[in-house]
């Protein structure tokens, strides 16, 4: 049954001092660090990645190096470009990251205050998300990380703002947020369909949609199209899935174990196909959560 579209709700969304005072910290202690890792580093976590992108930016500005164009690099791109126009100082490069942090918070403080959150919840949420001691050390250097975080905050925000006020052109944002996540990461791409399905059914259920039937037939519909999408464009920029997704997954793993990184590690069941894959799957986010567990614990930086 189609029902009356409910008015749009208008609501404060400015921040209050303690949120505006817990952003304002965040950043001057990212900035503290982008400046040691500019001038003094490297800092923790300004190594590997961090470090190869600025190197790579900075002689993509020079003419000294070219490379693929493709999902992953186009964050040394831009950051290339940047160089060009100004100069290849790893400090600033680091700076802007740290901009790109703050707007995300800034993002992420209107949207807490459109839906109402008590404000002391907000103030809670703002310091974890600014002092969370790995976030600062890890959005603020060259990283794509800090930039992912800002387009997964701006479609959030986008979708919050529709959900209450339903204004079409935040359609925009959320579809310009998803394909640039997915540029800078190609797992991106799937999040941003399911996301971007997501918020389809809240904004059209909460507007339209009274019935149980209707909301359980365009949510199927949604799914499937989603499913079947983001599987093809994944498929098609990012990983090969042509022998099917458990593949996939077991060849990530195997890779992954061959890079020095502390956050990699192997999941303990064998990973099938069909209910086997899905069932998997709580096992795998409560790894990606909090692996590595108190018993695999072998050096500091895993504490981070």
């Amino acid at each position: 049954m189609r029902t009356a579209s409910p008015p749009p709700v208008h609501r404060d969304w400015m921040p209050s001092t303690a949120v505006a005072a817990a952003i304002l910290g965040g950043l001057s202690l990212r900035v503290i660090v982008a400046f040691w890792n500019g001038y003094f580093g490297p800092s923790y976590g300004a190594e590997l990645d961090a470090l190869t992108f600025h190197l790579e930016a900075a002689a993509q500005s020079k003419n000294a190096a070219t490379f693929e164009l493709q999902v992953g690099w186009y964050y040394v791109y831009v950051l290339g470009i940047f160089y060009t126009l100004t100069t290849d100082s790893l400090f600033l490069g680091s700076l802007m990251s740290c901009l790109a942090w703050a707007l995300s918070a800034a993002l992420i403080a209107r949207a807490m205050a459109l839906m109402s959150i008590e404000s002391r919840q907000q103030t809670y949420a703002m310091v974890v998300f600014a002092f969370l001691p790995s976030s600062v050390l890890l959005t603020s250097v060259t990283l794509r990380e800090v930039y992912q975080l800002l387009f997964v905050n701006i479609a959030f925000h986008a979708a919050v703002c529709l959900y209450f006020n339903r204004s079409p052109l935040h359609w925009l944002a959320i579809a310009v947020s998803i394909a640039l996540m997915g540029a800078l990461h190609g797992a991106l791409i799937g999040y941003g369909f399911f996301f971007l399905a997501a918020s389809i059914c809240t904004i059209s259920l909460r507007a339209y949609f009274r019935s149980a039937i209707s909301r359980g037939t365009i949510a199927v519909i949604l799914v499937v199209g989603v499913l079947v999408a983001a599987t093809e464009l994944v498929n098609r920029t990012a990983y090969d899935l042509s022998d099917g997704v458990a593949t996939a997954v077991a060849k990530y793993q195997f890779d992954s174990l061959n890079v020095d990184a502390r956050t990699h590690y192997k999941a303990e069941e064998d990973i099938g196909e069909g209910m086997s894959l899905i069932l998997g799957r709580p096992l795998a986010l409560l790894q990606y959560w909090f692996e590595p567990m108190p018993w695999r614990i072998s050096a500091a930086a895993d504490l981070e």
